[in-house]
């Protein structure tokens, strides 16, 4: 996994090259393994608008659903939506 996508509040890439449904799901599995870890059991995911985010979205769901989180999924949606939900 390219390490640059990582920035300090956010997840950067091209889709299908440097951020990959895989990639995401592998995201997914880490990022439920700490929130469970830290006795975290329910997360909120959204997306944004661009043609790319419904398959990603479905990657990183998957990834925390392997570790046993209880996902919401509010969709496509603008971040202050995305912050009331969470």
């Amino acid at each position: 996994m390219n390490r640059e996508i990582f920035r300090a509040y956010s997840i950067r890439g091209i889709v299908g090259e440097s951020l990959t449904g895989d990639e995401m799901s592998q995201i997914g599995r880490a990022a439920g393994t700490w929130l469970q870890a830290s006795g975290i059991r329910k997360a909120v995911v959204g997306r944004d608008y661009r043609t790319s985010s419904p398959a990603l979205s479905a990657a990183l769901m998957e990834g925390l659903l392997s570790t046993g989180m209880d996902l919401a999924d509010v969709g496509a949606c603008a971040t202050p939506m995305l912050n009331f939900a969470t």
